[in-house]
């Protein structure tokens, strides 16, 4: 077959090869449906808000793109327009309609995406009234990352603004091909310099020990948790970037690091840690998936000093991070595992900064992330209000949402005790319960001085003939 002919053709990258497997060995095929949705508060004119969706559609070409196999090579191919790339909802009618459409998007994320037909996204607005609406966008992650998606976000509302004030669309876009700078670095010296390195790095990992006690069979395949930390916590995560001269998203994947390392009680420890491949503004505007996972080794030990523990675990992290180009795909390739050794990942989501016309007001909420293999802890950060939450995203046949609940404590528990503490402190003093567990474990189930209740042999005998009258009165054994 003459592939030439096919102008818009591109080849897949190494991360989308991946996902493309990935998602041929998925029963479910909904595993990579990446789906979040917005609030909007406010006068909302929908039809302006439909041309915005299509003039940003039109110019985007990872919206508008398919996977197709042409003899065994996969390739991402353009399409040259999508009609209806806005569909729209009206519940506003509905008795109670935020529930309505809540159900109405957890169930439609879990529709699968057919790569070789697309489209490979959903943008849907819902109308719950005249002045509430909810924009669902879900998206198979094989088109495009969480930058990139809220890149394209932030060109819609850029539009419909336009629109509204009769002026032309205008915004800068970053058409450059994801596969064709792939594999620019990997003809490039630094790709061999990256592959040694973990080729170095790799050789020592060992499989990584689960956080999960039990296996608890459920209906759904991921489940998440979220808590909002304090403000005084969030506060206190900038006073530690500032005292340890850190950014403070190293700073949380080094406290999630240690949570790992404490409750796993592993003096070494792997875990996983997403990193953008987006250098400068330039690379922002990339509407595409450029993203890769690194594997952030450490040894802990229990008789550092929070300040030594966090000197440690930034430098290791920072000589990670010098090479964080070379594919995760490619470093499972060099451990001879498909699924690798982590169990344990730690993501940081800046906050997507959205301008909106001054009329309208929105809220992020997010739904799926995509799979998890066993336990992910997602701290999401908001520039504007300094806020920050903490999440878990699990495998679901291993947690259940009291676990990830318990969990969620306990990482808050850990955070304000690194805040309240002198940096001289030995991170093994860092309590990992909170002071209710604390008693609940060492006071309330030790306490055994209480009464029981009078009873005798032929009272309990008849009690247990009620609750099993099937079962065997006595059980003769010769021995």
């Amino acid at each position: 077959m003459n592939f030439h002919k096919f102008k818009k053709d591109k080849a897949l990258t190494t991360a989308q090869r991946g996902i493309y497997f990935a998602h041929l060995l998925d029963n479910t095929k909904a595993n990579f449906n990446t789906a979040h949705f917005r609030e909007i508060n406010g006068p909302l004119n929908i039809e302006l808000f439909r041309q915005a969706v299509k003039a940003v559609v039109d110019r985007v070409p990872a919206y508008r793109s398919t996977v197709k196999n042409y003899d065994e090579c996969l390739f991402i191919v353009e399409t040259n327009i999508i009609e209806k790339p806005l569909d729209f909802m009206d519940l506003s009618l509905e008795p109670n309609a935020w529930s309505s459409a809540i159900s109405w998007m957890e169930h439609q994320r879990l529709i699968p995406f057919d790569l070789d037909r697309g489209p490979l996204f959903d943008y849907v607005l819902i109308k719950l009234s005249s002045l509430k609406y909810l924009l669902y966008h879900c998206y198979h992650h094989i088109i495009v990352d969480g930058a990139g998606v809220y890149q394209f976000e932030r060109w819609v509302f850029e539009a419909y603004e336009s629109l509204k004030q009769n002026r032309k669309i205008n915004f800068v876009a970053n058409l450059s091909d994801a596969y064709e700078i792939e594999q620019k670095y990997r003809i490039s010296s630094q790709f061999q310099v990256d592959e040694n390195y973990w080729k170095k790095e790799l050789k020592f990992y060992e499989l990584q020990p689960s956080l999960s006690v039990r296996r608890v069979n459920t209906d759904q395949r991921f489940i998440k948790q979220y808590l909002p930390l304090s403000k005084d916590c969030s506060f206190g995560i900038k006073g530690l970037s500032k005292k340890f001269n850190i950014s403070e998203y190293r700073c949380l994947i080094i406290i999630g690091a240690l949570y790992y390392a404490r409750l796993a009680a592993q003096p070494e420890i792997v875990i996983d840690v997403p990193v953008s491949l987006r250098a400068g503004r330039i690379e922002e505007l990339a509407v595409d998936l450029r993203s890769n996972v690194i594997h952030l080794a450490l040894k802990i030990d229990a008789t550092s000093s929070i300040a030594d523990y966090f000197d440690y675990a930034s430098n290791a992290l920072r000589d990670k991070l010098l090479h964080r180009k070379y594919r995760y795909e490619d470093t499972l390739r060099q451990l001879g595992s498909t699924e690798g050794v982590t169990k344990f990942g730690v993501n940081i989501q800046p906050s997507p900064d959205l301008s909106t016309p001054e009329e309208l007001e929105t809220t992020l909420y997010r739904l799926h992330n995509g799979p998890v293999r066993d336990l992910y802890l997602t701290f999401y950060t908001d520039r504007n209000t300094s806020d920050i939450t903490a999440a878990l995203d699990a495998n679901a046949q291993l947690y259940s949402g009291a676990d990830l609940r318990l969990h969620l404590h306990r990482i808050s528990q850990l955070i304000n005790s690194i805040i309240s503490l002198d940096d001289s402190e030995l991170i093994s003093s860092l309590p990992l319960v909170e002071p209710q567990e604390r008693e609940r474990v060492l006071v309330s189930f030790n306490d055994t001085d209480c009464e029981i209740a009078s009873t005798t042999l032929p009272d309990l005998f008849s009690e247990q003939v009620v609750k099993s009258p099937e079962a065997p009165a006595l059980i003769f054994e010769d021995i």
